[in-house]
């Protein structure tokens, strides 16, 4: 990610803490986690920290920043004396933010499957496809960012163009048109994007891979004239909305061939 891109995903992070802070009345313990939470977004929020943290001289050794936060919001860390903890509140230098966020993400999949059960909803909730998936997430965190439970292996942005060899002639198709022309009409887009997302393409991976191609000048043989650099922020927002992080938070899924046939 570039530092811009973390200060926007943290920055939609912070207002939805607020609506669950103002809205959902969570138990204590998560209410509390909420509001540290809030604080360390505002932190890492910060432009010196954010173009540190994505910098290249930025090594897992590095001790240039540190955030303080109650030693709850790192038990894993604490349990394997990573982190040092003095009277309740435990040192994280920005070399070992990265662990720390994950910690964060576990617990507040622990806490959020727990309002779910208190509150009486959680079988109607798992009716939904968005919290099946994080269930299945929680129960194997520690193959959080290299296999889905599914059974679907994450996808890199980097492994398209090999991977496009295999995909359904119509996906290749526009994958080579993509390639040649930078460019992708826009239901050729919302296709080819749910296709990726599909096959396990994750949503870091997926801003990686437009970015970088609409970040290129077009051909002149479409009509799309738009480019990251002018037009990064709606970009980014579409592709948060095909994965169910925008707007109506619809779990989108790939169109089938008939389908797509029919819209031509």
């Amino acid at each position: 990610m570039e530092p811009h891109q973390f200060r926007v995903e943290l920055k939609t992070v912070k207002r939805h803490l607020k609506e669950i802070l103002e809205a959902s009345n969570p138990l204590p313990k998560y209410y509390k986690f909420l509001q540290s939470l809030v604080i360390v977004c505002q932190k890492f929020s910060q432009c010196d920290w954010a173009n540190h943290l994505f910098g290249g001289e930025h090594f897992h050794s590095c001790e240039a920043y540190c955030i303080e936060v109650p030693f709850t919001m790192c038990l894993p860390m604490m349990q394997k004396r990573e982190v040092e903890i003095k009277q309740g509140i435990a040192t994280i230098p920005c070399g070992k933010w990265q662990p720390f966020l994950v910690c964060m993400f576990q617990i507040h999949l622990q806490f959020g499957l727990d309002q779910l059960r208190t509150s009486g909803i959680l079988e109607a909730a798992l009716q939904d496809n968005r919290v099946q998936y994080l269930t299945e997430v929680y129960r194997g965190s520690s193959g959080l960012f290299t296999q889905r439970n599914d059974g679907v292996c994450s996808l890199k942005a980097q492994d398209i163009d090999t991977e496009s060899n295999l995909f359904p002639p119509c996906m290749a198709n526009l994958h080579k048109i993509l390639r040649q022309r930078h460019r992708l009409s826009h239901d050729a887009r919302f296709h080819y994007s749910l296709f990726l997302k599909d096959i396990g393409l994750p949503l870091n991976e997926a801003t990686e891979f437009w970015r970088k191609e609409y970040m290129q000048p077009h051909t002149g043989c479409t009509s799309c004239s738009h480019s990251w650099q002018k037009d990064g922020k709606r970009y980014m927002y579409g592709i948060r909305h095909l994965y169910g992080l925008e707007g109506g938070r619809k779990n989108y899924k790939t169109p089938c061939c008939q389908q797509i046939q029919v819209s031509q």
